[in-house]
């Protein structure tokens, strides 16, 4: 294998995440790439049962579940990934190791420490971060709750708020890309394209 890159795609709620990943696999495989496309953590742990909810499981704890799950899966997938028989692999992280930081007060990230590493080292783990803008900011009549059972955020100013502290979470990554919500005429269709451009810089591809 000549190339290997490690991407997130994270951003606030009813950003387009899930309907971005799978463009950029299509676009991307048919550029001789192969896609490898990681499932978001904390829904999955969310949907299993576990809820970040006094009465059930501390928050501090239940973040501490998603990071520890998310540098093992992490690890496991850059491992296999190396081991194929292609010359050139990406691997899409549906979020990454830093968007723990929107869930967490200053004090309850102390629980880093339990993991013997610093922020500078989870935050450095990618070739590139891709933020994309919640609907709720500049598309808010596209905005619902309905296709994710594990989102939290109900309100036209939940999500953009907790927009703004997932993107704070990574603003410290200089290889950090924001995807905002175009104008009317452009709409969702342009917002993909744009994130594909940005990821063909990343990747040495043709910007369409």
């Amino acid at each position: 294998m000549e190339t290997l890159k490690k991407i997130v795609i994270t951003g606030g709620p009813c950003s387009g995440k899930t309907t971005g990943m799978q463009r950029i696999r299509e676009h991307f495989e048919k550029l001789g790439w192969k896609v490898i496309v990681s499932d978001e953590t904390a829904t999955q742990v969310m949907t299993s049962g576990f809820k970040p909810d006094i009465d059930e499981i501390p928050n501090y704890r239940f973040q501490q579940l998603i990071l520890d799950m998310q540098l093992k899966k992490e690890d496991c997938y850059e491992d296999a990934a190396r081991h194929l028989r292609r010359d050139k692999v990406l691997i899409l992280f549906d979020r990454g190791v830093m968007d723990f930081k929107a869930y967490v007060t200053r004090k309850e990230r102390m629980f880093l420490t339990a993991f013997g590493t610093k922020e500078k080292t989870l935050r450095d783990r990618y070739d590139a971060v891709f933020h994309l803008v919640t609907a709720a900011h500049g598309a808010a009549e596209f905005y619902t709750t309905d296709n994710n059972e594990a989102r939290r955020e109900h309100t036209i100013e939940d999500a953009i708020a907790s927009d703004r502290r997932t993107r704070a979470a990574w603003s410290s990554n200089g290889h950090l890309h924001v995807i905002d919500n175009p104008s009317a005429e452009g709409g969702f269709d342009q917002k993909m394209q744009n994130l594909i451009n940005e990821v063909a810089k990343v990747l040495g591809e043709p910007v369409l």
